[in-house]
């Protein structure tokens, strides 16, 4: 009943290994290529009603993470009244066909006040064709939108004083290679 031979099998896993450590390399950079273009990556499970967010989701829904996803419905309930109608049929058409479907929705923020956000979706299905998520992306449009705003409010209050004023306003655009300076 005593033991009189140890066996035992040596398998050199260094290839393995070496492919999880390039994989988590290239997991870390687009996890961080990901936070420095503030992209939210989500997923809806569509069966269970529950929305997942990466980090940069939770954090431009001011919503805690949680394992177990958010409630599709409160997080619907944020959208802009003016914007329902175009997100859902977004999703609508995104489960329809197999095409990215794109729509900007205004989000409520915690403060009251609102997010645009560019969205990109596209349906998942099961191996029997049935669409079973919505995956996507959001890109937080808002400071490019007040921008523009005040870039044509600005442009407004201009044209009011040229036309007050009497001023004529113009410009001239340079068609490139006809003056000779762009000849070779």
């Amino acid at each position: 009943g005593q033991p009189v031979t140890l066996l035992g099998v040596l398998i050199d896993d260094t290839d393995s290994a070496e492919r999880v450590r390039a994989q988590q390399a290239v997991s870390q950079q687009m996890a961080q290529a990901l936070e420095l273009a503030m992209i939210s990556v989500w997923r809806i499970d569509l069966q269970r009603r529950r929305i997942h967010f990466n980090d940069i989701g939770y954090r431009m829904s001011g919503a805690t993470p949680t394992l177990d996803g958010l409630d599709l419905d409160s997080i619907r309930s944020t959208v802009h009244p003016e914007d329902e109608a175009g997100m859902v049929q977004a999703a609508e058409q995104a489960m329809a066909g197999v095409d990215v479907v794109d729509v900007e929705t205004r989000y409520r923020n915690p403060d009251g006040s609102y997010r645009h956000l560019l969205t990109r979706r596209v349906a998942e299905r099961d191996a029997q064709g049935r669409v079973v998520a919505l995956a996507g992306v959001s890109l937080d449009q808002t400071e490019q939108i007040a921008e523009r705003a005040r870039t044509q409010a600005l442009a407004r209050r201009i044209q009011l004083v040229a036309d007050a004023a009497g001023v004529g306003i113009w410009s001239i655009e340079r068609v490139p290679g006809t003056d000779g300076a762009d000849a070779a």
